[in-house]
């Protein structure tokens, strides 16, 4: 069928060029595209077909493509509604070494007891641990800030509070230990 289109496609365009069709009968782009001759190459004869697999009657061999089918997301994104932060001051940035167990902590101003300052991340890591084990009844803060890994101690609301763990810690060895006031996570 390929071969007798562009038969017909050669005579039409010799018949054309030649002269041969009134004017009137010449074809249009319109009526009919613009044909481009390629020349035919011999092909390499492809491999036979693999023999059909036995059955009981015969049926011609068809291959069905199916177009892609479209994607459909499985579910709407919900909106999210996001509350504006209440306007406090900004809290200092701290990384607790105990996990905080109640996501329910509010910062407030308060006190801590500051008892090392390192220029090192990894030796106020170290102290941090350390004092965890010692307090297991107090929370352990490891704070940058003005160039130093300060390591901090508890989360007293009053100065009084702040000065008895300050005495406490003085009485475990350690020295140069002093409350210092700061944003603090109250339940």
């Amino acid at each position: 069928m390929k071969v007798f289109n562009t038969i017909v496609a050669v005579l039409i365009l010799s018949l054309v060029v030649g002269g041969c069709l009134p004017k009137s009968k010449k074809p249009t782009t319109e009526e009919h595209p613009p044909v481009t001759i390629t020349p035919q190459t011999p092909k390499k004869p492809s491999p036979p077909p693999p023999p059909p697999l036995p059955s009981t009657t015969q049926k011609p061999q068809t291959t069905t493509v199916k177009p892609p089918q479209p994607t459909t997301p499985t579910a709407p994104p919900q909106p999210t509604t996001v509350k504006p932060p209440t306007p406090t001051r900004p809290s200092p940035p701290t990384t607790a070494v105990q996990p905080t167990t109640a996501p329910t902590a509010q910062k407030v101003f308060g006190y801590r007891v500051q008892v090392f300052a390192f220029k090192s991340s990894s030796r106020a890591d170290q102290a941090a641990k350390r004092l965890k084990r010692q307090l297991k009844d107090q929370k352990v803060y490891v704070v940058f800030k003005d160039g130093y890994y300060k390591v901090h101690v508890g989360n007293c609301i009053s100065q009084s509070e702040a000065q008895s763990l300050k005495a406490r810690l003085r009485k475990m060895g350690y020295s140069d230990a002093f409350v210092v006031k700061t944003y603090i996570e109250i339940q």
